[in-house]
């Protein structure tokens, strides 16, 4: 894949996804503490949210999906866990949550780029409703909506 057809697979018109989740052969690597202690020496509020954080997805990106377990092992939070520090934010209150809009989404991503159109500006959690549904899924129909 060359020129073209690379910027084609970034172009706003394109996108992808996947409902895939829990790639259970990886769950011990992705929580080992070498993975977790990597922004100890960096940024002490960092660390303490990948510490705290069960990673159960991880995207194409390198940037991953969590549960944030320090505050509600029964119903915890879906964080967004950016692998170079910039994006760490939970974008849904609970799995529930986060599954039921990401399926509206058509499970498009879930890099961030492609959720935070979605992100409701009062709540800061993904909400199907706060972008342009009609035009995400004409896009996934090879329209452009």
């Amino acid at each position: 894949m060359v020129g073209a057809e690379m910027a084609s697979l970034f172009a706003q018109t394109n996108v992808y996804g996947g409902a895939s989740l829990c790639q259970s052969e990886h769950l011990a690597d992705w929580n080992s503490e070498s993975v977790l202690s990597v922004f100890d020496d960096i940024d002490r509020d960092c660390a303490n949210l990948w510490r705290n954080t069960f990673l159960f997805k991880a995207i194409s990106n390198a940037d991953f999906l969590g549960l944030y377990i320090a505050d509600d092992l029964n119903d915890p939070p879906v964080v967004y866990m950016d692998h170079e520090a910039t994006i760490h934010r939970p974008i849904a209150p609970t799995l529930d949550h986060f599954l039921n809009e990401w399926e509206k989404l058509w499970y498009v991503g879930p890099e961030y780029w492609e959720l935070e159109n979605f992100i409701d500006p009062d709540t800061g959690y993904i909400n199907a409703d706060a972008g342009n549904l009609s035009t995400l899924h004409a896009r996934f129909r090879g329209n452009d909506g």
